[in-house]
């Protein structure tokens, strides 16, 4: 069935309602009336330029689609303008955000409607809410496909660069137009807030679920310790970067990442913590004192990331949430604290689709869907066709849905095409190399990252990790019983969550 939607190059326009849920609070039948002309406005705009409304499953917001960036430009300032004039129900004017981005998309039958299911509109799903009601926003690939910056009575304003909510940076541009009003408070970004957050040049694919969840224990009063635990390579820090770069709002006083990977000794955490936090050590004062003082009164997030080399410096984490009130911990590590308070969350690997599936289902899973992202990155020219969508599943399954793997699966797609690779991973250890340079050494390749894991255990369980491997797909403690006898006995169910 032939699709109607542009693709190719296609600029979306991502909409909500700023203030939706004040006001619609206790007005369900105004609040429906109000939505439905919202609709229509957005509907008669998009039709007017040969747009297509292909989604409006958010309660108040919309996506569409059009072929250039001028149509949508063009479409925004009439519906902008429309809901400026608009009389509404509410006894107030209802302010809409919108914003703009162009990238390569094709629209994809997901078995009910024609949906974009590219991860690069993320960028726009982060772009909007920097936004203010009335706003309209474009990204620098909407800007640079304009033909001038005035279309009649429009004109574009330089915003500058930003760095969005999960920090990726975006140089933002405003329309403006005399019937509309222009000045807006600064944007909602991260250059607002107390950070150190750093850069991070791709985009997460995926986790939503473990971001709704992660961020839901961190806001809870009673939680004041989150640690993000599992195997090397299943995305912990980035996962953990993600969840804090959306709560800068919700730490006033900061949120700060505390990289841990070069350190060896558990005695020298506070000094790099204290670093880190610009806090500075005092002759013939424990700095754990110094530290204390500063973060006392204030409400910070600490993100502290590759504790499992530190485990000992476990009391350091507990001293901290005992003495200050307002503070709160995300640790990434590959083993739990084991303190008191402590929310383990383990990070599971990505979903893996049924290589049977149909190919539809196959690329809505999220471990295909980082693995066409990041060929995509290395060959723009990658198609992801249903003709290879089965090769991609099997990929992904004998990778178990690791993030890691995959992106170093993906490295090698201009050497192999995926029907070869996916037999090729049967010596998967010596195949994923070559991970990008400015990764950490433990990153680049799959069994470095099982290399340190291994070190980091001690003598006694790197003993019981060999004998283990002997199992394929996980065992029961009565199986490793059986087959590791009395040193299976003896390092029992520590040995066995040190290697899962």
């Amino acid at each position: 069935m032939q699709d109607p939607l542009p693709r190719g190059t296609v600029t979306f326009l991502f909409t909500d309602i700023e203030g939706s849920t004040r006001l619609s609070e206790g007005r369900e039948e105004v609040w429906r009336l109000v939505r439905s002309r919202y609709f229509a406005i957005l509907d008669e705009a998009a039709i007017a330029q040969k747009g297509f409304v292909f989604d409006k499953s958010g309660g108040d917001s919309a996506r569409i689609a059009f072929h250039s960036p001028s149509d949508a430009l063009n479409a925004a300032v009439a519906a902008q303008k429309k809901l400026f004039a608009e009389p509404w129900l509410l006894g107030e004017p209802l302010r809409v955000r919108m914003a703009l981005h162009t990238c390569e998309a094709a629209p994809e039958w997901d078995g009910n409607s024609w949906d974009y299911l590219t991860p690069k509109l993320n960028r726009l799903g982060r772009l909007l809410p920097a936004g203010h009601g009335g706003q309209i926003l474009l990204t620098s690939a909407s800007y640079g496909l304009l033909s001038d910056t005035v279309f009649g009575d429009v004109t574009i304003r330089d915003l500058g660069e930003h760095r969005l909510r999960d920090l990726a940076a975006e140089h933002i541009y405003q329309a403006i137009h005399p019937d509309l009003p222009d000045q807006f408070p600064p944007l909602n970004t991260a250059a607002r807030f107390t950070h150190n957050l750093p850069y991070l040049p791709t985009s997460l694919v995926g986790r939503e679920r473990e971001t709704a969840e992660i961020r839901g224990l961190l806001l809870r009063d009673d939680v004041r310790l989150v640690t993000l635990t599992g195997p090397g390579g299943t995305g912990k820090t980035r996962l953990a970067i993600h969840v804090a770069a959306g709560l800068l709002e919700d730490f006033a006083d900061g949120v700060f990442l505390v990289d841990l990977a070069a350190l060896a000794d558990p005695d020298l955490v506070p000094s790099v913590v204290a670093r880190t936090l610009g806090v500075r050590e005092e002759p013939e004062r424990p700095v754990i004192e110094s530290i204390v003082e500063w973060l006392r009164n204030r409400r910070v997030l600490l993100v502290l990331d590759t504790f499992e080399q530190v485990i000992a410096a476990a009391s350091v984490v507990a001293e901290l949430l005992g003495t200050c009130p307002r503070l709160k911990i995300l640790i990434a590590s590959r083993a739990a604290l084991s303190i008191q308070g402590e929310q383990n969350y383990p990070v599971p690997s990505l979903a893996v689709p049924d290589a049977l599936a149909p190919p539809e289902a196959i690329f809505t899973a999220e471990s295909v869907q980082l693995f066409v992202e990041r060929a995509r990155n290395l060959q723009p020219a990658f198609i992801a066709s249903a003709t290879i969508a089965p090769s991609l599943a099997k990929i992904c399954a004998r990778l178990d849905g690791l993030p890691l793997a995959i992106e170093l699966a993906a490295a090698r797609i201009k050497l192999f095409p995926p029907q070869v690779l996916s037999e090729k991973l049967e010596r998967r250890l010596s195949l994923l190399t070559g991970g990008a340079r400015d990764l950490p050494s433990r990153q680049r390749t799959l069994r470095a990252t099982i290399a340190w894991s291994y070190d980091l255990l001690p003598q006694p369980e790197q003993v019981l990790f060999r004998h283990l491997s002997v199992f394929a797909g996980g065992f029961s403690y009565e199986a490793a019983e059986a087959v590791c006898g009395r040193q299976g006995s003896r390092v029992g169910g520590q040995g066995a969550e040190g290697v899962s």
